[in-house]
């Protein structure tokens, strides 16, 4: 039986989920086309960071396959090494279920952020908001663990605020609070996502006060 803690956070998880799709669906014009071809649409032509993305962990899901021992000599841990901090992006503590989710979230996420801030942006956001979310759960939130996921959510919460500031549907800019609002609670629960879209919301803010345009077809873009 779930707790009312992991009820909490599963809807905190299908909010931002939910908000992430429509967010990917309006942007690209695919409200009703089929996941196969939304899926091109945000592979061709091939975006650079994200493509390097999805091979670096795809490599690294194969070596934890063979090698378990690895995930304990790179996940975040209070009594290592300051680098702990990035190697823990590198693996999934939680084996292959894990895996298998948060791959699919990057195949969608990655390139859908990077044609819409630029590839440089979209690596900055994604190395930032994973490292201060893992530097924050070594400090005390969970201190052991690995996991990309929160880097994940970082890009969709930067694409996600910025399109709240600036985008020109007005209705999905309010559907899209509920990322903010998913924030805020998981922060409050202490769970290290929180921290991911929390550094994320931030740089979209910034992003917003800059001007960065949002283009009505995101298209990949060296910024």
């Amino acid at each position: 039986m779930h707790t009312a803690r992991e009820v909490v956070l599963y809807l905190c998880a299908v909010m931002v989920i939910w908000s992430g799709i429509r967010l990917i669906q309006e942007r690209l014009g695919a409200e009703r086309r089929p996941p196969t071809e939304v899926l091109k649409r945000l592979w061709r032509p091939i975006p650079p960071v994200a493509a390097f993305l999805a091979v670096l962990m795809a490599v690294m899901a194969v070596v934890q396959g063979v090698h378990p021992s690895v995930v304990g000599t790179l996940e975040r841990d209070p009594d290592g090494a300051w680098w702990h901090c990035l190697t823990a992006l590198l693996v999934q503590s939680d084996g292959w279920k894990q895996i298998i989710f948060n791959y699919a979230a990057l195949v969608a996420i990655a390139p859908f952020t990077e044609r819409m801030l630029g590839s440089r942006l979209a690596a900055l956001v994604y190395l930032v908001s994973g490292v201060a979310a893992q530097i924050v759960s070594t400090a005390g939130w969970h201190p052991i663990g690995a996991g990309n996921s929160v880097a994940i959510c970082g890009q969709l919460a930067a694409c996600a605020t910025l399109y709240i500031f600036r985008g020109p549907n007005l209705k999905l800019r309010r559907r899209l609070l509920m990322i903010p609002a998913a924030t805020a609670i998981l922060c409050a629960l202490t769970n290290n996502h929180g921290i991911g879209l929390l550094a994320g919301c931030v740089f979209g803010a910034a992003f917003a006060a800059l001007r960065l345009p949002v283009t009505a077809t995101p298209e990949p873009a060296v910024r």
